[in-house]
């Protein structure tokens, strides 16, 4: 991550809650949209883009159910195909 971040590659922001109250604090520090998907978990389930507050109270039980441990990640979400671009330009996968 801090060879990305040198780089000048965004890593977005992110944290761990395990009650909705937890999660709408960290949704407001790390801003929307976002992300939240389950802790311990591959795969897409429980996996979420949200816009809102809103939208964190309606899938936060269904992401954090998908969790063995009862954990959510929240992540901010990031044009992550633009960033992708500029990493493997400056890995010299192709040309600019």
């Amino acid at each position: 991550m801090r060879e990305l971040y040198a780089a000048g590659i965004l890593n977005p922001e992110f944290g761990r809650a395990c009650t909705l109250d937890e999660a709408t604090r960290l949704a407001a520090e790390v801003g929307f949209p976002l992300v939240i998907k389950s802790a311990d978990v591959g795969g897409q389930l429980g996996l979420y883009r949200l816009e809102s507050q809103a939208e964190l109270a309606r899938v936060f039980d269904e992401s954090r159910s998908r969790s063995v441990g009862g954990e959510v990640i929240l992540e901010q979400s990031l044009e992550l195909i633009r960033e992708l671009i500029h990493a493997r330009r400056l890995a010299g996968m192709f040309d600019s």
